[in-house]
């Protein structure tokens, strides 16, 4: 999503005015979401959202700011406003980006990104069938599909 260079330039720049740490924090989410309502598909709706979160602790407290640009202009004002209750000073650091995997691993057999949106959607209509053809007293039926991504980046004022 951003390099190392423009993750220690706005870290630097949250640091500037004196904090002790700072955190940069970026999320991209995809989602889709389908329902199928008496044999009609109602209602499907995709997004994407993405983000950076800035935070800067100074002694006790700490202070937050956000953004949805992540063009570097908007990530340095972003962390001059995390930054703008901390002590003025101009010390830099060089910091080494240690990249950490989260030990969590959920192996999935079909994966959602592959699957066109027409086959998914299928699915949802052959549910309908299938409970349909279950019992000729099954009169209605809703069925959903929802899918979630969301990938989060993280680098610290520590170093990782």
């Amino acid at each position: 999503m951003i390099d190392s260079q423009t993750a220690q330039r706005v870290l630097d720049e949250a640091l500037r005015r004196g904090g002790d740490l700072a955190e940069l924090y970026l999320e991209d989410r995809t989602s889709l979401s389908l329902n199928l309502d008496d044999s009609r598909l109602e209602e499907a709706v995709q997004g994407n959202d993405r983000g950076a979160g800035i935070r800067v602790f100074y002694g006790p407290t700490a202070a937050y700011a956000y953004t949805d640009d992540l063009e570097l202009e908007s990530l340095l004002s972003t962390a001059k406003a995390a930054a703008s209750a901390a002590k003025s000073s101009n010390e830099s650091r060089v910091l080494d980006f240690t990249r950490s995997q989260s030990p969590l691993d959920f192996p999935v057999a079909n994966l959602f990104d592959t699957m066109p949106v027409s086959e998914k959607a299928h699915l949802l209509h052959r549910l309908d069938q299938l409970a349909r053809g279950y019992d000729s007293r099954v009169s209605q039926v809703q069925a959903g599909y929802s899918e979630y991504q969301r990938r989060v980046w993280v680098f610290n004022s520590a170093g990782l």
